[in-house]
């Protein structure tokens, strides 16, 4: 019995706390069946408006030249990075070319004997006696 009524003491305070909450709200609400609180279009400053307009696309201008720019800058290093790697594939063919041009050299000069030396030039004729 204790329990119940204790349950039943709880769901009623309950009830007058969400019955304070809702008063309170309704009073802060306006009227909306009221055709004077019909919300009217508000009609702004035209100058002001196209001025706000302006800015707006000029930002988006400038944005987008910044995005034009950035993105050509990309394409650009991109291009130039690409370039850098076959040039650096040219560099290394052309190493791999030289060293096995230099290890053909150095084993075919090992090979062959080494050419007579030149004759010496003749001495100078002495002097006849008189």
């Amino acid at each position: 019995m204790n329990n119940l009524l204790s349950f039943i003491l709880l769901n009623l305070l309950v009830l007058l706390f969400c019955l304070k909450s809702i008063e309170n709200n309704d009073k802060s609400l306006v009227n909306s069946f009221n055709i004077e609180n019909v919300p009217a279009p508000v009609v702004l400053n035209d100058d002001e408006d196209k001025h706000i307009i302006e800015k707006r696309q000029r930002r988006n201008r400038r944005r987008q030249r910044a995005r034009r720019n950035r993105k050509q800058l990309t394409n650009s290093l991109n291009a130039i990075v690409a370039q850098i790697a076959v040039l650096t594939q040219q560099v290394n063919n052309l190493q791999a070319q030289v060293s096995n041009i230099a290890a053909t050299t150095a084993a075919t000069t090992a090979a062959t004997p080494p050419p007579n030396p030149p004759n010496p030039p003749n001495p100078p004729n002495p002097p006849n006696p008189p």
